[in-house]
């Protein structure tokens, strides 16, 4: 039986030094299993696909809002939104 994408672990905001690095996990259920997409909100840029979003040697122009979108083609997308701060010294 299809069903729409729900959100079951949600992604948390993050604090995380220059130069640093950051892994934000959301995980979501439904049928066809759903395709989880990074969206960065500043000028709406996919950033990458899957469970996790990984950043290494992070900049302050990662700094900013994103979204993890869950999407199976069917029903609605889910969405979750959160936020990376970068701590610069």
């Amino acid at each position: 039986m299809l069903d729409s994408p729900t959100i079951k672990r949600f992604p948390e905001d993050q604090i995380v030094d220059e130069n640093g690095q950051v892994t934000v996990q959301c995980e979501a259920e439904g049928y066809p299993p759903p395709k989880i997409t990074w969206i960065k909100l500043l000028g709406n840029q996919k950033v990458q696909e899957g469970n996790s979003m990984y950043i290494r040697d992070v900049q302050r122009s990662d700094q900013g809002r994103y979204r993890c979108v869950a999407s199976n083609g069917f029903g609605q997308d889910d969405t979750a939104e959160f936020k990376i701060n970068v701590y610069c010294e």
